[in-house]
């Protein structure tokens, strides 16, 4: 049983022909050499041949499947193992593989992202234009039915609320008396808001709309 094996690394592209094994198992006796932890590069020849087991260990660090056969290795990583992101997670700038690649902008810069897309992995800006506004506004206020108001809007109600509570005390029936007034819903069968009115020494207040 050997305990470590390592092999090279090659680099991206690197040219691994001429790099021999060095932990080779012979089959001649029936026996099979145990590797327990092996570890090279993505692109580096593997530091086993023949009739060789890896060990399954706490301490291996990577496993590569390598065609002898051929000068180029395949590494499929769906996670980011071996220190290769998934290419969602790649950024631009950041150094991966051990400092042999750098990534490049897996997202579209903030200048070419519309209302809504998130940049850079949620985090980020984007560009409002004019039409995207438009839209926006068509399709949160002018495309959005809203039921009749039942009473004021609180100070802090969103904008929309306020809006339609405006256009019913413009629209809607008001009754004005001597000590208050109230605004009536469109079938005139409740009040959807009222105020307070006092004439005191011929100065006339009218008190908030509750």
């Amino acid at each position: 049983t050997v305990t470590t094996a390592t092999g090279n690394d090659g680099g991206p592209g690197g040219s691994t022909a001429n790099m021999n094994a060095g932990v080779y198992g012979s089959a001649t006796s029936g026996a099979v050499t145990k590797v327990r932890r092996i570890v090279y590069g993505a692109y580096g020849s593997s530091p086993t041949a023949g009739s060789v087991m890896i060990e399954p260990h706490v301490d291996n660090i990577a496993q590569f499947p390598v065609v002898y056969n051929s000068t180029t290795k395949t590494l499929v990583d769906s996670g980011s193992g071996a220190d290769f992101p998934a290419a969602a997670d790649v950024r631009a700038g950041v150094v991966y593989n051990v400092g042999n690649m750098t990534g490049t902008l897996a997202v579209p810069t903030a200048a070419n992202v519309t209302i809504g897309v998130p940049v850079d992995a949620t985090v980020g800006t984007a560009v409002l234009t004019a039409t995207a506004v438009a839209s926006q506004l068509e399709a949160t206020l002018g495309a959005t039915t809203r039921a009749e108001p039942t009473g004021v809007p609180a100070a802090n109600a969103p904008f929309a609320d306020k809006l339609n509570w405006l256009y019913a005390f413009f629209r809607n029936k008001r009754v004005v008396g001597a000590t208050g007034a109230t605004l009536r819903n469109a079938d005139d069968t409740d009040d959807i808001g009222a105020a307070s009115m006092d004439d005191t020494n011929g100065v006339f207040t009218q008190d908030g709309w509750q």
